[in-house]
């Protein structure tokens, strides 16, 4: 008897769901939440299915585990509009950290949108203040003036208690970010629990991380208090490769300070910019401001201080 040829298939009609509630599917798939959930589930299987050369059989057995776990379905219980719970968020963090971790152990970038909530049903209420006008501070590590901030916005780091991952000995974080603009360049600083240059010097990174433009993170370090930046783009989907960017420039003292040109980012005017601080300490991210959300705004243009001015 001969085999039946590669190309010929059968099609499946319908799949019994044999669900003890409702008979159907649409706790764990009826929803745009489930739908992103499942989508990230699918991209990183595609991942583990290719991993890269000489990858460690070590890594490549924690990435399976992270991404099992990831699969069980009672995390798409909690998304959608049929069940909630106060917690929520954190059971929607959950998920995202250990697809998350199936990139770390294979070595390849984390998707930005790991980063973001999937909860849209009942978002997180936002802490973040917009800019009001343009802003074009000193770049030095300090406060220079209370003044050189003024109409920016702001985002109010989050209490000791409720960082991603405490460092039992110092439990560091972010104080407040401010993030503002002129026509020529983006400005952040970052305020920490602590002066910015202990942090530093204790083992703790800043990396401002973009979901858009994608593909970019700016990283400053302890080395990196002294020499600047370090940009990183994302090259062919893949792999984190850093680039020199002499237009980048930053400051680390009582507070850290960049200033990052429109034009390094490739955005113009009326184009998404979205963002988020990630505090990082060796290979654990301890926290995130904003701490489910991005902080979104677009390239200003000349009748940007029109339209916010106010009498």
């Amino acid at each position: 008897m001969s085999e039946a040829c590669a190309g010929a298939a059968e099609a499946l009609p319908s799949i019994f769901p044999g669900s003890w509630i409702n008979g159907d599917f649409y706790i764990w798939i009826g929803h745009a939440d489930d739908h992103r959930a499942w989508g990230q589930l699918v991209d990183a299987r595609r991942a583990l299915q290719s991993p890269a050369a000489g990858l460690a059989d070590s890594a490549l057995a924690r990435a399976r585990e992270e991404l099992l776990i990831a699969e069980g379905s009672d995390w798409f219980w909690w998304y959608g509009d049929d069940h909630s719970s106060e917690h929520d968020l954190e059971f929607d963090e959950l998920f995202r950290r250990h697809v998350r971790n199936v990139y770390r152990a294979l070595e390849k970038p984390i998707p930005e949108e790991l980063f973001v909530t999937n909860i849209t049903t009942s978002p997180p209420a936002s802490h973040i203040q917009r800019p009001t006008g343009f802003v074009t501070p000193t770049i030095d590590g300090e406060i220079t003036s209370y003044f050189e901030w003024v109409g920016a916005g702001s985002v109010e780091g989050a209490a000791a208690g409720g960082a991603m991952h405490q460092v039992a000995e110092q439990a560091e974080g972010i104080a407040a970010v401010e993030f503002g603009f002129d026509l020529e360049n983006l400005y952040v600083r970052v305020d920490g629990t602590s002066p910015v240059t202990e942090m530093l010097a204790g083992g703790f990174k800043f990396e401002l991380r973009f979901l858009s433009p994608v593909g970019l993170r700016i990283e400053v370090d302890e080395g990196g208090a002294a020499d600047g930046p370090t940009l990183y783009r994302c090259m062919d989907g893949d792999r984190w490769s850093a680039v020199a960017e002499p237009r980048l420039r930053a400051a680390v003292g009582r507070v850290a300070e960049l200033e990052i040109p429109f034009e390094v980012l490739g955005a113009a005017a009326g184009e998404r910019v979205a963002m988020f601080v990630l505090v990082r300490r060796g290979d654990i991210d301890v926290e995130r401001q904003p701490r489910h959300q991005a902080i979104e705004f677009k390239v200003p243009d000349q009748r940007f201080s029109m339209s916010t001015w106010t009498a």
